[in-house]
């Protein structure tokens, strides 16, 4: 089964909004696979440490979302030439809900995803916001997926998953995507730093 991993080094989420956002993006995602007829995507939250699946490698059919602190960009160390593909710096999305990477060369392709803690005050919003960004991700485009519409759209608390969209999700199964799993690693590194006292943990 693909999954969906949310991952939070920072532990912005506790367990009680864990739950939640979960259930509201495992609603997001069986709207997806019912009217794409496509598989259902588990929803994985992986807080602070904790390891990336049970095998620690998440695969080019999952995605990977991260929880980022509204000063720092995960994705700022996104990109370090792994794979032979150029350095990139991220874009963050139009509402400043959160923000990917995306990178290309070749038939090489991968990319990265995050939402920014501020987006997390409203659940509901969050969960649209993941699910925006994953979007962003699996079907490889930037901002100019917005004029498709629904969950591909600018988001807000009562966005939903539309059949053209849960279409889009199924087709762009054909064509997987590397997932950046490398992020919760450079993030624990930099909350240690926070945690430690460096007022410039986050540059």
């Amino acid at each position: 089964m693909p999954t969906a991993f949310i991952v939070d080094p920072f532990e912005i989420l506790d367990t009680g909004k864990q739950t939640v956002l979960k259930k509201r993006l495992e609603t997001h995602f069986a709207d997806i696979a019912t009217m794409g007829h496509t598989p259902l995507f588990k929803v994985q939250i992986i807080s602070g440490a904790a390891r990336l699946g049970p095998d620690g490698d998440p695969t080019a059919s999952d995605v990977i979302v991260y929880i980022s602190p509204d000063e720092y960009s995960i994705l700022r160390d996104f990109g370090d030439g792994e794979r032979g593909m150029v350095p990139f710096y991220p874009k963050r999305d139009g509402l400043e809900t959160g923000g990917r990477g995306l990178l290309a060369e070749g038939d090489k392709r991968a990319a990265a995803s995050e939402i920014f803690q501020s987006s997390i005050a409203d659940l509901n919003y969050a969960a649209a916001a993941i699910v925006h960004e994953a979007f962003h991700n699996r079907l490889f485009l930037d901002n100019g997926m917005h004029k498709h519409g629904g969950i591909e759209d600018n988001v807000n608390s009562a966005t939903r998953v539309s059949a053209a969209n849960a279409r889009h999700w199924a087709a762009a199964a054909k064509n997987p995507v590397v997932q950046w799993k490398e992020g919760q690693k450079t993030a624990l590194a930099r909350k240690a730093r926070r945690d430690h006292g460096d007022k410039h943990w986050f540059w």
